[in-house]
């Protein structure tokens, strides 16, 4: 048989498939697997909500080369994430995300509000404070009744629990990362 002609078999064979993306909810992984897909899916919908990302713009020192400063300030950008901590808009985020920064927008989503296309509501944060040796900061935006996510007792953890990591990096909405925990020490 031509590969051209096993290609055509394979490629008809595959597409007369449904894709997984396109299954019923009822053709998932049975058992375990299809309880923990269920659960990290509800685990994203809900705890997504409190996570927000943060745009920065700030001045920072031109590098003139060899770890030398050129004595010039450049406008600067810089995104992150955070996470609302309380609902009248406390947030925590990286101290570095902010570090230098003169403007600082956070991006709130909210389905219910058509505030841009992408059903976010912008607010202006300020820096309530920042510590450098953490790498944590608390900003706080004028708004009410915000989705949070509540601190986990982190002396409860045990090695391999599963843990999930939600963020907006580099301007992404809501990436989801699933892990363990490898060690407590």
């Amino acid at each position: 048989m031509k590969p051209s002609v096993l290609f055509t078999l394979l490629s008809a064979a595959f597409l007369s498939q449904p894709l997984l993306s396109q299954t019923p909810a009822q053709h998932r992984p049975a058992g375990p697997l299809g309880e923990i897909n269920t659960a990290i899916e509800e685990l994203a919908r809900s705890a997504g909500a409190a996570v927000v990302q943060i745009s920065v713009k700030g001045r920072a020192p031109v590098d003139g080369g060899e770890g030398k400063q050129a004595g010039f300030l450049a406008e600067q950008r810089a995104t992150g994430s955070g996470v609302i901590l309380d609902p009248t808009g406390y947030i925590v985020t990286n101290a570095h995300v902010i570090e230098g920064a003169h403007h600082i927008d956070v991006s709130v989503i909210d389905n219910r509000a058509e505030e841009d296309s992408e059903g976010h509501h912008h607010y202006e944060a300020r820096v309530i404070g920042a510590d450098k040796e953490t790498d944590l900061a608390v900003l706080k935006i004028e708004a009410s009744r915000l989705p949070v996510l509540e601190l986990y007792d982190s002396d409860k953890v045990k090695q391999g629990e599963i843990v999930i990591a939600l963020g907006s990096p580099l301007g992404l909405d809501n990436s989801l990362t699933v892990g363990f925990v490898s060690s407590r020490h």
